[in-house]
């Protein structure tokens, strides 16, 4: 999937490589080796820097993947991404990562993060149908309570669907357009505090099952089934504040 403004830039992994000239700091670290059959531990290439990364159609290794600041990653595309270790999105910066019907895909790349997914201050966050061993961890961002064009045309928005995590996901201080957790398998505890939703739709927590225990508070719109057509959560902790609502 080609997205409008996005830059191809790991030219190493077989792609072509397109740097914008009037990028005068660029941002966004991607260490990455070539995936081939046969080669579990293919030697490490230098890193890759640049404002805006797109995977493409070919499959990528990378030992840690760091988004900068006001950076984009897309691996919403037909190759597989693997992140040996952890994941970091930078202020400002966003990431979609995994192929999905749900995310108008017509194949399934069940991308991998081995390590955990932390996220200071992100516009965005999109992951569909992927595997994170660790946790996961987003602390404020969200580009403001507003619904306006900002990504690819439409708004800002965060939201994990499908997805198996290791440990437990912590949304906290984020003020966006929307925000949703849908057919998660959560190893951890999911804890969703003091964030603010534009879109009064938002929020919508639903068909996750949480091995810990999961609490909300100070989430304006509260969680909600919303439009979504899901069913309640399974948890296998203690559940409180406003997310008794969705169980």
């Amino acid at each position: 999937m080609h997205v409008p403004g996005l830059t191809v830039v790991a030219g190493k992994l077989g792609m072509d490589r397109v740097l914008d000239e009037e990028l005068v700091q660029p941002v966004g670290r991607v260490r990455a080796v070539p995936l081939r059959a046969g080669h579990e531990e293919p030697a490490e290439l230098a890193p890759e820097h640049a404002e805006r990364v797109e995977i493409g159609a070919r499959d990528a290794v990378v030992q840690v993947l760091t988004v900068g600041h006001q950076g984009l990653l897309n691996a919403i595309t037909g190759g597989q991404l693997v992140v040996r270790g952890d994941m970091y999105v930078r202020s400002g910066g966003g990431a979609g990562v995994g192929c999905s019907p749900a995310a108008g895909c017509s194949v399934t790349t069940n991308d991998r993060i081995r390590g955990s997914v932390i996220a200071a201050a992100p516009n965005f966050m999109i992951f569909h149908s992927d595997t994170v061993g660790g946790r996961v961890r987003i602390k404020g961002g969200g580009g403001g309570v507003q619904c306006g064009s900002q990504l690819f045309g439409g708004p800002y928005f965060t939201t994990f669907e499908d997805n198996a995590i290791g440990g437990g996901i912590t949304v906290r201080l984020m003020k966006s357009c929307w925000f949703g957790l849908f057919r998660n398998q959560v190893g951890g505890s999911v804890s969703v505090n003091n964030n603010t939703f534009a879109d009064p739709d938002a929020d919508e927590i639903q068909t996750n099952v949480i091995a810990g225990n999961l609490s909300c508070f100070g989430n304006s719109p509260p969680p909600q089934r919303g439009d979504s057509g899901g069913n309640k959560n399974i948890v296998a902790g203690t559940v409180s504040g406003q997310c008794r609502k969705v169980v």
